[in-house]
């Protein structure tokens, strides 16, 4: 069934303090690990728990279009009657572009509904961007209407794509991302698991980022220009990661991150620290910690460790000590506040 949801960015509040709760809806189960993001998985976990063997190259997945469908319509109508456009947070247990001949019918019925769904703001996050196009092309075409079910933000204004960044090597998903005519494009960077970099992806801090005329003139920013990348991304969530092996986030990626969106004016969204807290930048090893912590660098994270050793006994430059507390615990302060920022597109 179409679920309320617990995720943090998929429920917001109308400028009238009305809550307006999102919900997840899964039109299928199961996926294949493909980056770093993936070693921990929550929906891998979460189906175990329900005896649904759907994850891993040779497992089936678990296929509930026609239930899927019914969801979004009661969604819809709800949305209609209240008033309120909830998020919509499609295949939270999958991946909507995973390319596999099995899923091919679920995922043309699913592109068709989302032509009629006027009233919720359905979200896609894919780590496979470069089947976006392709298979959204083939599912209009198995529809047997192309040109009616065509993607672009004109024919579907109600759908956003995301995909995941946990690191640099994830970073060329934003490129292919910056290529696709749609509503509204964003970054999960959950978990984060390095420093990220994002100036291309960004606002330009001078004329000479865009190579494009048109991006000389700042009044005119972003560009129109296709292959402008300044008009990548339009939101960007991040977290620290959550479960039993879950691995640390150091505080300066999270740090950074943020001054690059709000420099950029991109909204930012920081989700969760995960299960762990940060305690303290180490600047000696005078300081000693009984609980299980662990030690996290710009370049590198070592876990659980109780008596810290590091070459000439001195901490390399940036290291913090991170406290396994759980993620109740832990929150999502970041420098004394919250940051749950919504695009404009959202607001009501």
């Amino acid at each position: 069934m179409a679920t309320k949801t617990n995720i943090e960015w998929c429920n917001r509040t109308a400028s009238d303090g009305t809550l307006i709760p999102g919900a997840t809806v899964n039109v299928w189960w199961g996926c294949e690990k493909v980056s770093p993001a993936c070693a921990h998985c929550y929906a891998e976990r979460m189906a175990r728990r329900f005896g649904k063997p759907c994850f891993g190259r040779d497992a089936r997945r678990w296929i509930r279009w026609e239930a899927a469908l019914r969801e979004l319509r009661s969604l819809e109508r709800r949305a209609v009657k209240s008033g309120h456009r909830p998020i919509v947070f499609v295949n939270s247990m999958s991946d909507v572009f995973e390319d596999r001949e099995e899923l091919r019918q679920a995922r043309c019925e699913a592109v068709a509904a989302f032509s009629r769904l006027e009233h919720l703001h359905i979200m896609l996050l894919t780590k496979r961007p470069e089947n976006i196009e392709r298979l959204w092309d083939q599912a209009a075409t198995d529809w047997g209407t192309p040109g009616a079910l065509a993607l672009g933000k004109d024919a579907f204004p109600n759908v956003w794509m995301g995909v995941t960044v946990e690191g640099p090597d994830q970073q060329d998903r934003i490129g292919r991302l910056a290529q696709i005519d749609v509503a509204g494009r964003f970054v999960s960077s959950e978990p984060m698991l390095a420093n990220l970099s994002l100036r291309r992806w960004m606002k330009p801090s001078s004329p000479d980022f865009c190579t494009h005329e048109a991006c000389h003139d700042w009044g005119n920013w972003p560009c129109d220009h296709p292959d402008c990348e300044c008009r990548a991304i339009h939101w960007w969530i991040c977290g620290g990661e959550s479960g039993h092996y879950a691995r640390p986030t150091h505080p300066d990626w999270v740090r950074s991150l943020r001054y690059q969106c709000v420099a950029a004016g991109v909204p930012f969204f920081f989700k969760q620290w995960g299960e762990w807290e940060p305690v303290a930048p180490v600047y000696d090893l005078s300081n000693h910690y009984n609980e299980r912590v662990a030690s996290v660098t710009g370049q590198s994270i070592t876990l659980d460790l109780d008596g810290i050793q590091w070459p000439r006994d001195q901490p390399p430059i940036g290291a913090w000590i991170m406290e396994r507390v759980g993620k109740r615990k832990s929150g999502a302060l970041l420098d004394g506040r919250t940051w749950n920022e919504f695009p404009a597109a959202f607001a009501e």
